[in-house]
């Protein structure tokens, strides 16, 4: 028989969105995700309780993913500050496996996919918003429309061969 412990899952979509989950509890969350070597593709914590510490838990969880970076976090409906926003974008930024690159299906053409970032309804002023943004657009591309999904198309504003990162921020004026 299997102990109760092993975990054989290696990349992983989760979604805890609308559960009431507070800092601690996601910081837990992501130790126990970091002990198991589970490689998070997408995170999903809208409508939680979320404040600057649980962001700076995320960041300190990118930081020690390695090589495989996220595709996609969603953390809507929290409450956070432009400032940590920014930091954990800086981190990414810095972290080796970024700019995330696709091989295109048929092709030898290799585009720059985008991480995809809800952070809307998180109560960030919008001028810290828009002084983030014009920080981040100094080092690195924002892109603030829709348009595709995590991991699929193009996103309507390409990096520069020379760019380390993309970031797709929807409807963060939004707040």
């Amino acid at each position: 028989s299997k102990p109760v412990n092993s975990c054989k899952l290696r990349e992983a979509h989760i979604d805890f969105s609308d559960n009431a989950i507070a800092d601690d509890c996601l910081m837990f969350l992501l130790n126990w995700l970091q002990s198991k070597r589970v490689r998070v593709r997408v995170l999903k914590l809208c409508g939680n309780q979320l404040t600057d510490g649980g962001l700076k838990s995320i960041l300190d969880h990118v930081v020690h993913q390695e090589d495989k970076p996220y595709h996609e976090l969603s953390l809507s409906r929290n409450k956070f500050s432009a400032q940590v926003l920014k930091e954990l974008l800086v981190a990414i930024n810095n972290h080796p496996a970024y700019p995330r690159l696709v091989c295109i299906e048929k092709s030898t053409e290799v585009r720059h996919m985008p991480l995809m970032l809800h952070a809307t309804k998180c109560g960030m002023a919008i001028e810290d918003i828009n002084a983030m943004i014009a920080e981040c657009q100094k080092t690195f591309k924002i892109c603030l429309e829709e348009g595709i999904e995590a991991g699929q198309g193009q996103p309507s504003v390409q990096p520069d061969p020379k760019d380390s990162f993309l970031v797709q921020l929807p409807k963060v004026l939004e707040q």
